[in-house]
């Protein structure tokens, strides 16, 4: 009987022991083996990072100068106000064809074309531009009205030319009208007829004469010679003062 139990305690114990040798065979991972561990080593221990060096102090930077005041700009004068120039009247001292035939009628034509032009220039001494009358030209200065640029076509030109075609006209001499100082200069030298003060030639009462008043060393004013004299040369001009009038 003990031997009976004691047989089956002992299939019992190798039974036990079996499964947990099969488990340990067939196991896929076999436990390391332990590794001796310090412990006063802390696992969780990082080592420690080198010290960064200083960074070495930026230098300050100097303070900008201050910037001077700008002076202050004096004020503008201020421009005076320029005064408004008079305007002139159109309707002033119109004249038409009936008032220069009445103002030549005094002079008797003979036919001798130097008589009757200085006795047409003779009847319009004292004549002057209309002071009301007026435009301004391109520069400011103001331009007259005048019967001889009337009877030009152009009421407001500087009019020495125009007196001078309007009593060409009115003498009825066979002469060009309206040419201009120049063109009365053209005229005579393409006909051989036009003399310069260098030339010997004695001027003749009824010739026409130019003059440079300006300096522009060109004819730029013009009259018709009235007398001769061993001193002087005379001749009516027009527009000369705004007038027409005898000048030596």
């Amino acid at each position: 009987m003990k031997k009976l139990i004691c047989l089956l305690l002992s299939l019992m114990m190798v039974l036990m022991l079996c499964p947990l040798s099969v488990l340990a065979d067939e196991g896929t991972d076999t436990p390391a083996p332990a590794a001796d561990v310090d412990p006063s080593v802390d696992d969780a221990a990082v080592p420690e990072q080198p010290e960064q060096p200083e960074q070495p102090e930026q230098p300050e930077q100097p303070e900008q100068p201050e910037q001077p005041e700008q002076p202050e700009q004096p004020e503008q004068p201020e421009q005076p106000e320029q005064p408004e120039r008079p305007a002139g009247d159109p309707t002033a001292d119109l004249e038409g064809p009936e008032t220069w035939k009445k103002s030549v009628a005094s002079a008797k034509l003979t036919g001798n074309w130097r008589k009757d032009l200085v006795a047409v220039a003779k009847t319009q001494l004292g004549y002057t531009a209309s002071e009301k009358n007026f435009i301004y030209s391109e520069n400011g200065n103001r331009q007259l009205y005048s019967r001889y640029g009337a009877k030009a076509g152009t009421p407001y030109v500087n009019w020495c030319a125009a007196f001078v075609s309007f009593c060409i006209e009115y003498a009825k001499v066979g002469l060009p009208t309206g040419v201009g100082c120049q063109g009365y200069m053209k005229y005579f030298k393409e006909k051989g007829l036009y003399h310069s003060a260098k030339d010997d030639y004695e001027p003749r009462k009824g010739d026409l004469i130019f003059f440079d008043v300006t300096g522009s060393h060109t004819a730029n004013d013009m009259g018709i010679v009235v007398s001769v004299s061993e001193k002087e040369v005379k001749a009516i001009e027009g527009n000369h003062t705004n007038k027409v009038d005898t000048f030596a």
